[in-house]
């Protein structure tokens, strides 16, 4: 069983989608995590899974639903949470750039910056590999999760993160 620990920003070569090509999700998921902590929306995009997106895209569409329903609300919300005022309509917004948008936000790398993340098992079924993880908040609180990785095209990308499916 492989142990990773990572309590500082990872290298910057381990954010790079090139060193995911292998036969490791380990590496792909630190990569992950480091680009979630020092908002690196473009490795955060080019490690998540097309399964992650459809997550993604059931968030935009209740952002979606919220500005037909209330849209003063729902624009003073987002820029409070600090989604730049260039970023263009939310109603026109992709998938990807609701991603790269969110994951750039202080509010985001504020989230994961106070953790550390411990890989302690793994299992894999196929092309699906199960990281068992413990996230360390700064004050020692322990956090058991999952993360789950889908190889498509050769790289192991990320389905499934704590908090990836909680947008501010």
């Amino acid at each position: 069983m492989k142990v990773w620990r990572i309590s500082i920003p990872v290298m910057l070569a381990a954010a790079s989608p090139v060193l995911s090509r292998s036969d490791d999700p380990s590496s792909s998921a630190l990569a992950f995590f480091d680009a979630l902590r020092t908002g690196d929306s473009a490795a955060v995009d080019s490690l998540a899974s097309s399964q992650a997106l459809e997550v993604v895209e059931l968030m935009l569409a209740d952002l979606r639903n919220s500005l037909r329903n209330d849209r003063d609300a729902t624009m003073t919300r987002l820029r409070a949470a600090g989604y730049p005022a260039d970023a263009g309509e939310p109603d026109e917004w992709t998938p990807r750039e609701y991603l790269r948008l969110t994951v750039s936000l202080p509010i985001m790398t504020a989230r994961y910056s106070t953790y550390s993340m411990e890989i302690t098992g793994e299992s894999r079924s196929g092309r699906r590999a199960t990281l068992s993880v413990t996230f360390t908040g700064s004050s020692g609180i322990e956090i058991p999760s999952v993360v789950v990785l889908e190889e498509e095209d050769g790289i192991w990308k990320v389905s499934s993160f704590m908090g990836l499916n909680s947008f501010p």
